[in-house]
């Protein structure tokens, strides 16, 4: 796998990043079973083996479940943690978020993506 540097900083990763939007198999927040959890942890797994060290992720992807799923894989896979570069995404809200009557939107708001980048942490 080709990696690069990411701009001015001394972080280098493979050129390509491993999308992980469909990792537990389901769009929206239904509970998982086991079986999609180990598909998610296999499919993250296969990626890092592979040479994948960027690894896409967004807090809408599964309503924050992916980013819990990877999160646990991180745990589960030695050395990787030290080894891959995590990027996310955030600036949309769900429908009913925060209040029920909220529409489906963009918040490219301070305020929401602070707190956005501290729930994917």
């Amino acid at each position: 796998m080709q990696t690069i540097t990411l701009g001015e900083s001394s972080l280098e990763c493979s050129r390509l990043a491993y999308g992980c939007w469909r990792v537990t198999g389901v769009i929206t927040h239904p509970p998982i079973d086991d079986e999609h959890e180990k598909r998610g942890h296999d499919a993250i797994t296969a990626a890092y083996e592979a040479g994948y060290t960027m690894f896409d992720l967004a807090d809408i992807y599964s309503e924050g479940l992916v980013e819990e799923v990877f999160g646990r894989s991180l745990k589960g896979v030695p050395g990787m943690r030290d080894n891959i570069v995590v990027t996310t995404k955030c600036g949309i809200r769900q429908k009913g978020d925060p209040d029920k009557d909220s529409p489906h939107r963009y918040d490219l708001s301070r305020d929401h993506i602070v707190h956005s980048c501290e729930a994917s942490l």
